[in-house]
């Protein structure tokens, strides 16, 4: 991913022989992505169906790494039954709100969702639960989720594996649509050295043209045709 920076608003200016002449430009980053290519229509339809997925559970993943970050401020300087009671505060609050939105979602949500918070944590959501509620409790809900297919201890590695790296590429294209706000992920992630390795290049494509075919009729007059030499005045 490229950017470009420019400005929005004039700064200084000079005056030259009566004219005004502006120095510096000062214009937010645009970010040029490079096209998408698919060489098999499998492979775009189901980058189309997660794309569908990620931008209606990343809103979660968001709300999770903001409230991780305050949870985390809180809860050190608190301590003793101040502490706990701000943790059952916490439980309640996803019990009630967060758990009844999360009930809708679909499995093949569910996993990206997973995948998501550990962008925006940098947890997964077995090592969240261990640390903010018990290790019995991060057990326990990790055998649930398994029942259903989801591994709580999933980790976001567009790296290894080419399904995140497609989550990370609709993440990169929908921040610079504005169809959703960007929050920086807490872990690195270098989308260009990605993007070089899961994506595929436009082949080229060989022209190549055919002669007009010649046909029956076209041969026979082309045999039958006497060349100019050879006609005879009678």
């Amino acid at each position: 991913m490229q950017s470009i920076h420019a400005q929005t608003s004039l700064k200084d200016s000079l005056n030259v022989d009566g004219d005004s002449v502006f120095i510096g430009y000062d214009l937010s980053p645009v970010y040029i992505l490079p096209r998408l290519y698919f060489s098999k229509a499998s492979d775009w339809y189901a980058y189309n169906v997660i794309r569908r997925k990620v931008l209606k559970v990343y809103p979660f993943a968001q709300l999770a790494g903001e409230k991780l970050e305050i949870l985390d401020e809180r809860l050190s300087k608190m301590k003793g039954r101040k502490k706990r009671l701000y943790k059952k505060g916490i439980e309640r609050y996803i019990r009630e709100v967060i758990e009844p939105q999360l009930k809708e979602l679909t499995v093949t949500e569910g996993r990206i969702l997973v995948k998501l918070i550990h962008r925006q944590t940098g947890m997964t959501v077995y090592d969240f639960l261990k640390k903010y509620k018990s290790g019995l409790s991060a057990f326990w809900w990790q055998r649930m989720a398994k029942l259903y297919k989801i591994d709580l201890k999933s980790r976001f590695e567009p790296e290894t594996i080419k399904e995140d790296f497609w989550i990370e590429d609709i993440l990169q294209r929908a921040f610079k649509d504005g169809l959703i706000e960007e929050q920086p992920a807490k872990i690195y992630i270098p989308y260009q050295e990605l993007y070089s390795k899961w994506m595929e290049k436009r082949p080229k494509i060989k022209r190549t043209f055919r002669k007009k075919p010649l046909l029956l009729r076209d041969f026979s007059k082309k045999q039958n045709k006497p060349k100019q030499n050879e006609i005879k005045i009678r």
